[in-house]
């Protein structure tokens, strides 16, 4: 089987004979509670956090020799905070890292309008950064990690300051690149709710993988999630009590499709 990300027997002060093999084009999560080991698997695909051949992303080895290949393969994006930007104004922050690249000024410019167009942001392109909404500023961080076309995108609890209409603008824009085969996503995060539009779901505890299948298999494992200090999704969890019921027969991921169904 052809995987995008290959992780083997990586160990480390934190992991032990860790292994971790990520299709391309696939949308997962990774779950666990906090001080479970995400953010600390997240530092370490994403280099921040040194490993050697240990670690595989698109036939690249991570190692001194490769390190710049590989983060060029790669895009990650965390949870905004005061420090996270380099320049004062939008197109300046977005720019700086496709100038470091090398990419010529004409390529940087089309491609941050036509991302930011896409997003449905193209107004913020010459906003100062300050002035922008915490949302936006969140989606700036978004746009700024996936301008290089990576490979793999990782969230590291990134959805969380997003107000909900530029949360579906990112997750439909991220599912979409999916289904034309040009992305594969790791979301990381203890939030379940955000997982319900992913393909797969590992569940990570004490820095050890303790569960791995469909999102829709481990979201309705209530036992399992309880089991590790996590909460079933709303909508995962009113399924499981009316099917207990035997008012519906199968679990719905969104509110406004059992709502319809219920009332056919």
């Amino acid at each position: 089987m052809e995987y995008i990300l290959r992780i083997n027997n990586l160990n480390t002060n934190y992991f032990t004979d860790f292994n971790l093999n990520i299709e391309p084009n696939k949308y997962y999560s990774i779950i666990g509670r906090t001080n479970s080991g995400k953010t600390v698997l997240c530092k370490t695909i994403s280099a921040i956090l040194p490993t050697t051949n240990l670690i595989t992303l698109d036939n690249i080895l991570l190692n001194r020799k490769n390190v710049n290949k590989y983060i060029k393969k790669l895009g990650y994006v965390k949870e905004y905070n005061s420090k996270v930007f380099i320049k004062s104004k939008v197109f300046n922050e977005l720019s700086y890292p496709l100038l470091n690249l090398g990419y010529s000024k004409v390529y940087i410019v089309r491609r941050i309008k036509s991302l930011l167009n896409k997003l449905n942001c193209l107004d913020l392109i010459d906003k100062n950064i300050k002035d922008l909404s915490l949302s936006e500023k969140q989606k700036i961080l978004f746009i700024e990690s996936l301008l290089h076309k990576p490979k793999l995108l990782l969230i590291d609890n990134a959805f969380s300051l997003l107000n909900e209409k530029d949360y579906k603008t990112i997750n439909n824009y991220l599912i979409e690149q999916i289904y034309n085969k040009k992305l594969t996503v790791m979301l990381f995060t203890s939030n379940l709710n955000y997982t319900i539009n992913t393909d797969y779901t590992y569940l990570i505890d004490n820095f050890k993988i303790r569960e791995f299948n469909k999102t829709i298999n481990v979201l309705q494992n209530d036992k399992l999630l309880n089991q590790y200090g996590l909460e079933v999704p709303f909508n995962i969890d009113l399924s499981l009590k009316l099917m207990s019921y035997d008012l519906i027969d199968k679990v719905y991921l969104k509110q406004e499709k059992m709502v319809k169904d219920i009332w056919k």
